[in-house]
């Protein structure tokens, strides 16, 4: 029995389940910041009748950061939306060779992803943003951030769908599903 069956969990919720509670925690007080600014840009634009305009790109930067970040932890707990309708009728071993292939796709989409996404990061490190000047290089590096966290996930899912593959008497494991 491989060691990531041992306790009924995988390797992929054994090994980053710590840094995904870290990555929430971080992506809660982004939250917080969005929800404080929104409230904050209503209440004086409609109460106080007065402009603050540094609100709009706090909520609108702490919003991306927060989506990209909780997405990345999302895909590594396997919950986000899926239709396993065809694949749940395949036999196990067939499921865990689809799996395989589909976050190897997905893999190679995130590494793709993240090249991209570090470029384009490193080519608006001296465009500023209008009010806050803050350098936009800053804003777009939760892209590759954010994708390389997701291919992390993705490695070690396909780590853990070899290990299956090799020891095919081992069954499901805690958030397993078919097809990511």
């Amino acid at each position: 029995m491989p060691v990531s069956q041992a306790d009924g969990l995988s390797y992929e919720a054994r090994l980053l389940r710590p840094l995904d509670r870290a990555v929430m925690a971080i992506a809660m007080v982004l939250w917080a910041i969005f929800f404080a600014t929104v409230v904050l840009q209503v209440f004086v634009r409609y109460v106080l009748e007065l402009p603050l305009p540094w609100t709009e790109e706090v909520a609108r930067e702490s919003f991306i950061w927060w989506s990209l970040l909780t997405s990345a932890v999302i895909l590594g707990r396997r919950q986000h939306f899926a239709i396993p309708i065809f694949v749940e009728r395949l036999p196990a071993r067939l499921q865990t060779v689809v799996e395989f292939f589909v976050t190897l796709g997905c893999l190679v989409f995130a590494v793709v992803i993240t090249l991209h996404g570090w470029n384009w990061a490193m080519r608006m490190r001296f465009a500023f943003s209008p009010v806050l000047e803050l350098p936009q290089g800053l804003v777009y590096a939760i892209i590759p951030l954010s994708l390389a966290y997701m291919g992390l996930h993705l490695l070690v899912r396909l780590f853990d769908c070899i290990l299956r593959l090799a020891h095919p008497h081992t069954g499901p494991r805690e958030g397993s599903h078919p097809a990511p």
